[in-house]
């Protein structure tokens, strides 16, 4: 039996549901992706998991087969585990392992759903919510429906109003693997993901958008521009639609690319975020990349630091400083699910901002279902890290058109020798749909048969976090008698898969939460006997992010209701209203009289946002019950008509600079709870 580490043990801990099938005896299967045509028998240690995450249909990490496995081979926890490819075709498997018709393709589905938190079905009652109001009204045609966290809404326009500061109940999420959770952390930095020259930046998109007659899918933005960019047959359009704030600028350094030509810089201070907001299909995954090239466009020597947020989660710091001496241009690039029908990016001051955040250019990329599958994007998202082609000759990254959806997959050789592919790969056959050109060229060992490969990747070391890690083969040679390559993968000494048989079609490994810190070994151990050394052709690694959470959609429709109210939203009303903390929305200017148009409303809650000028009339407002304005600059006398509101039984109204007399009125209402001081000027 093959040695197992620590993630082995942990995850033999930690079995997840059993899958639901025809068979009693509901067998248990792991996997591999293999797009060889040919599904293989692994060793026996693949049913102790052999220290690494699989697809898995018997349930332990609580996944369904994609539709890539059309054929599922069942395997008794007693035998070997199946090797699952896109052909349609199985190999002759161990004793004891029924096979399923490929033509009904059917697929072993787990039958809880509970192992798999996510927002869309849990309750209510776990995702942060802006509003502290116990009942939220609607209108229907007039007639008012009081509605809870579990209620079904009724035909009508939900008009809604939250607090804009509002405190976060952290939550924690069960992990794939089990029950352990795992604690959501709202403040999360993470390392900046690999940079690319501006030199190679310039290849990869002049390029990598060419050849295809169908163009990018998703959006490819110019930050700043003010007309379309054409280069090959993709259109970079401006970004006037997606944003609503900042100043453009143009980039003047020599040579510079047309797509960073340009940029989008927020001067604004008082601002929490400053965000782009674009549309997208609800539940899709998106890959979001954002560029940055500072080009000294404010007279400064140095870019400035900010963070940078998606979806309501803060996603990284941006500190280009040190690549912008070198003549660098940076990236950052993750993978998100779309909950609704637009993806946010936003940029954000910190501590040690000093000037105006910026942005080059922005991709939002739609991928297809079964790309990086095995992890929940209800509760994570990724962050890459580092994608690289072995053995690449370095002229420029693979990209699109060989990749369908733009990702950059940068040389990476170490010295090693170089072999060279005699057959070519199907992407389809792949999850992850990696592109072809990855598998033409691959490392392998110096002293050949009987030889370890050692790897050193990701080049850079790793801060402590759980991480999606994907390892592509392909066995080079021509067809032949002695055409099988059979190799033990480590990762950092412990066993990430043992007895892997590579063939010509190619093959892919995946662990989706490996835990990784510092720097990273790679080892392949070839299986005695085996006629010639291990290979590897190319890798992915992401961070996984655990989601900061998201604000309720349903407070989300009240405070875009809200916003449509003011004559001048504020600067940083966009994005999610509530996260991440630190960087919600905030309120400036006057309270438009538009507000008495929101009848349906129960409770106002706009505390310490900084506005000023009088209260506006709100008599049309029959349902409101509470109207919290402390801790802002209003001014002017209060409305005497708040006192005949028959259902108002709060109003506070502190720490302002308002003056007068107290309505009369105030002094008749029973069950009022009226707060005028500190601050204020009443008698």
């Amino acid at each position: 039996m093959a040695a197992r580490g620590r993630g082995s043990e942990r995850l033999r801990r930690r079995r997840g549901p059993r899958c639901a099938t025809a068979a009693a005896r509901r067998p248990r299967c792991a996997s591999i992706c293999d797009g060889s045509g040919m599904a293989a028998a692994a060793a026996a240690s693949l049913f102790l998991l052999s220290a690494v995450n699989f697809v898995d249909g018997g349930g332990n990490d609580g996944l369904s087969l994609p539709p890539f496995c059309s054929n599922s081979n069942w395997v008794p926890p007693s035998k070997a585990g199946s090797m699952h490819d896109g052909s349609g075709t199985a190999a002759s498997m161990p004793d004891g392992i029924s096979r399923l018709d490929a033509r009904r393709r059917q697929q072993p589905r787990c039958v809880t759903a509970a192992w798999r938190p996510r927002c869309a079905t849990v309750a209510a009652a776990r995702r942060p919510r802006c509003t502290t109001a116990a009942t939220t009204l609607m209108r229907d045609g007039g007639a008012m429906a009081s509605m809870g966290d579990g209620g079904r809404w009724k035909r009508g326009d939900l008009i809604f109003v939250s607090p804009i500061i509002p405190l976060l109940n952290q939550r924690s999420l069960n992990s794939q693997a089990g029950n352990e959770p795992t604690t959501i952390s709202l403040r999360l930095h993470l390392p900046p993901p690999p940079m690319i020259p501006l030199s190679l930046l310039a290849v990869v998109l002049v390029f990598g958008i060419a050849g295809a007659a169908d163009g990018l899918s998703g959006y490819q933005i110019s930050c700043g521009a003010t007309s379309e960019k054409v280069v090959g047959d993709v259109t970079w359009v401006p970004d006037g639609r997606f944003v609503s704030v900042g100043n453009v600028s143009d980039v003047r350094s020599p040579g510079v690319l047309p797509v960073l030509s340009s940029l989008r810089y927020f001067p604004d201070t008082s601002a929490r975020k400053y965000c782009y907001v674009v549309p997208a299909e609800r539940k899709r995954k998106y890959l979001v990349r954002t560029t940055y090239f500072y080009g000294g466009f404010d007279g400064g020597s140095a870019p400035p630091v900010f963070d940078q947020i998606i979806e309501g989660t803060r996603w990284s710091e941006v500190d280009t400083a040190g690549d912008y001496a070198r003549g660098l241009a940076t990236y950052y690039e993750a993978v998100v699910l779309a909950t609704e029908k637009e993806v946010s990016v936003c940029l954000a001051r910190n501590a040690a901002t000093k000037s105006s955040p910026f942005i080059s250019a922005l991709e939002v990329s739609p991928l297809e279902d079964s790309v990086y599958n095995s992890t929940d994007f209800e509760s994570y998202a990724l962050s890459t890290i580092a994608r690289h082609s072995f053995g690449h000759d370095g002229s420029a990254a693979v990209s699109y058109p060989g990749d369908r959806f733009n990702r950059f997959w940068e040389a990476h050789s170490d010295g090693m020798p170089v072999v060279e592919s005699q057959a070519s790969v199907s992407q389809a056959a792949f999850w992850n749909k990696p592109p072809e050109d990855v598998f033409r060229r691959g490392v392998t060992t110096a002293g050949g048969r009987g030889e370890s490969l050692e790897l050193q990747w990701p080049p850079a070391p790793l801060p402590a976090a759980s991480y999606y890690l994907a390892l592509y083969f392909q066995d080079n040679r021509a067809p032949g008698p002695l055409s099988w390559r059979v190799f033990d993968v480590a990762v950092n000494g412990e066993t990430f898969f043992a007895g892997l048989n590579v063939s010509m079609a190619g093959s892919m490994l995946y662990g989706d939460k490996w835990p990784l810190s510092g720097r990273t070994k790679i080892t392949l151990t070839p299986a005695p006997g085996s006629p010639v050394g291990p290979v590897i052709n190319a890798a992915e690694l992401m961070m996984v992010v655990p989601l900061g959470g998201r604000t309720h959609p349903r407070d989300v429709i009240g405070m875009q209701a809200l916003a449509r109210g003011f004559d001048n939203p504020p600067a940083d009303w966009a994005g999610d209203p509530c996260l991440p903390q630190g960087n919600s929305w905030t309120v400036g200017g006057s309270i438009s009289d538009g507000i008495a148009n929101l009848t349906a409303i129960s409770s106002i809650w706009l505390v310490g946002n900084n506005l000023t000028g009088p209260i506006p009339d709100m008599s049309l407002l029959h349902h409101l019950v509470s109207l919290h304005l402390e801790n802002n600059r209003l001014t002017g006398q209060i409305p005497p008509s708040l006192g005949s509101m028959p259902r108002l039984r709060e109003l506070f109204v502190q720490n302002n600079a308002l003056q007068g007399a107290i309505p009369i009125s105030f002094k008749n209402k029973t069950g009022f709870m009226f707060q005028y001081a500190p601050g204020n000027n009443l008698s």
